[in-house]
């Protein structure tokens, strides 16, 4: 049995979910997840949906997962020591 074929929107939508998990596992960055964004929302406005739909249904998928502040994922930012040689000088 033949199965159908996915509508743009949904092929859109999939293929941010995708971008998202690719994100969350490091192979791509923040702005290919924008990217694939816009493309969801062009394609759910062609299909009908409302600009504000589209969005929340964008805001749904980026919140989702890891966090979209920084594109390198598991690593945290420590402040460098300072040197002992400052502190012994008075």
């Amino acid at each position: 049995m033949a199965t159908a074929k996915a509508s743009p929107s949904l092929r859109a939508y999939r293929n941010l979910q995708k971008k998202k998990a690719a994100f969350c596992a490091g192979k791509v960055n923040k702005t290919a997840v924008k990217q694939q964004a816009a493309n969801y929302k062009k394609a759910a406005m062609k299909a009908g949906k409302s600009a504000t739909d589209a969005d929340k249904t964008i805001r749904k998928v980026l919140t989702s997962g890891c966090k979209m502040s920084s594109s390198v994922n598991g690593r945290k930012r420590t402040t460098k020591r300072r040197t002992t040689a400052k502190r012994r000088t008075k």
